[in-house]
């Protein structure tokens, strides 16, 4: 085991509590029970898993060590942040995208790589120190893959947030064994509970981080009441997206009627109705300064992920031809102006989709019903609920009729930061 670094120039970028987190790692009494990193969103994971690395291999010139995580985003965003460090220089790192066994593999002190890429390491190479990322996005067998990796004596490193959503399912039975990730499971063991008496965890097996970053402490106030209870905003700063779009508050509802004159049985019209509010509130971001990378648009599935982009495009085609007329340019050929088209819509997808991605601003779509008693369309369950109101950084807007929102204890307490004064109605 390494022993606890003391305080360097590095180390004081960090808060006390990754400062645990990178000293339980270092320190592996935890083996061979895995470290489990419990992060959630902005409390600064990936620089805390960096830094760890940066230190072993700063500290031992041989260990060798292996960082895996579920998608190949958070894999290149981690080798990205590790080839810009000082006291990395000139240690052999490689960011693995493929191995045949031609590679020369084994003199690599940093291997980065995707969960499913480690498999082709598995019996030609061990590792000191094994670093599986996105852990509670892993099916429990995939967890297995680069711990087989891993060498008798080395030390395991399990991070992730386990109120966010879990491994992908697409067969029913497979939720009798397969629902839940490792880290999730383990998490039931006392020895990654907290201490009754002391309230506290045990940093030798596991570290909660609980410091955000880079939020509105009111938005993380949301989700601290609603799912995790401990976490708070340190080095608060003012929020840029209101101070440019001119309101008071992180969170504005967009309430849309339905037009009880036009009843339609399948429901459809209820859902143009928020598509075309989400689209229209996109184009009034826009008209404001807002760029479209600032921007994302949650749905709770892709049709109507479709309708909003669908929607939107109409609107941008509109602005872009009264745009042209207006300079009295000539749009030119009609390729070209679908690929002008297309830089200006922003990212539309579903919650699963925005896992792993954060924006200023976020408009969710819950595709209201026009009934109270019935059920919300957006998913009741809290994981997806958490994932969706946790992407917006700076600004949070949502799109619905607030009488749906009784029926859903998450919803309606999350309605009582939700100003009273309607914003925005259709």
């Amino acid at each position: 085991p390494l022993d606890p670094l003391p305080a360097s120039k590095r180390l004081r970028k960090l808060n006390v509590q990754q400062i645990e987190a990178m000293t339980g790692i270092l320190a592996a009494e935890c083996r061979p029970s895995p470290y489990i990193l419990f992060a959630p969103p902005g409390t600064g994971k990936t620089r805390t898993l960096v830094e760890a690395i940066v230190q072993i291999c700063a500290r031992d010139g041989k260990a060798k060590v292996l960082y895996c995580a579920k998608t190949k985003e958070c894999a290149e965003q981690t080798m990205d942040r590790l080839e810009k460090v000082d006291l990395l220089k000139g240690v052999d790192m490689k960011y693995l995208k493929t191995y045949d066994g031609t590679d020369d593999v084994g003199s690599i002190r940093i291997l980065v790589t995707t969960i499913m890429k480690s498999g082709s390491l598995m019996g030609d190479f061990k590792y000191d120190y094994v670093f599986v990322d996105e852990a509670c996005q892993a099916h429990e067998p995939e967890t297995l893959i680069p711990i087989c990796c891993l060498k008798e004596d080395g030390c395991l490193v399990l991070a992730g947030d386990p109120k966010q959503l879990g491994p992908p399912l697409k067969w029913a039975k497979a939720n009798q064994g397969l629902k839940i990730s490792m880290l999730e499971r383990l998490l039931q063991f006392k020895v990654y509970q907290k201490d009754r008496a002391t309230s506290e965890y045990d940093n030798r097996y596991i570290t909660k981080l609980s410091y955000c970053y880079g939020y509105d402490p009111r938005l993380v106030a949301i989700s601290n009441e609603l799912f995790y209870g401990e976490l708070e905003c340190i080095h608060e700063i003012a929020n840029p997206i209101l101070a440019k779009l001119k309101l008071s508050g992180p969170i504005q509802f967009c309430d849309v009627r339905e037009n009880e004159s036009q009843p339609d049985s399948s429901n459809l019209s209820l859902y143009k109705a928020d598509a075309d509010c989400c689209a229209k509130k996109i184009m009034d971001l826009y008209a404001m300064g807002i760029e479209r990378d600032q921007l994302g648009v949650v749905a709770p599935y892709k049709f109507q992920a479709k309708l909003i982009t669908d929607k939107l495009t109409q609107l941008i085609e509109r602005w872009l031809t009264e745009r042209s007329k207006a300079e009295d340019k000539s749009t030119g050929g009609q390729a070209n102006f679908h690929e002008t088209v297309d830089r200006w819509i922003c990212k539309i997808d579903i919650v699963n989709t925005f896992q792993h991605m954060k924006r200023d601003i976020i408009i969710i779509s819950t595709v209201r019903l026009n009934k109270a008693s019935e059920q919300l369309d957006f998913s009741g369950d809290p994981q997806r609920i958490n994932v969706a109101l946790s992407r917006a950084k700076w600004l949070l807007y949502i799109v619905g009729n607030k009488e749906a929102y009784v029926n859903n204890n998450y919803w309606e307490r999350f309605m009582n930061y939700v100003p009273n004064t309607p914003s925005n109605p259709v």
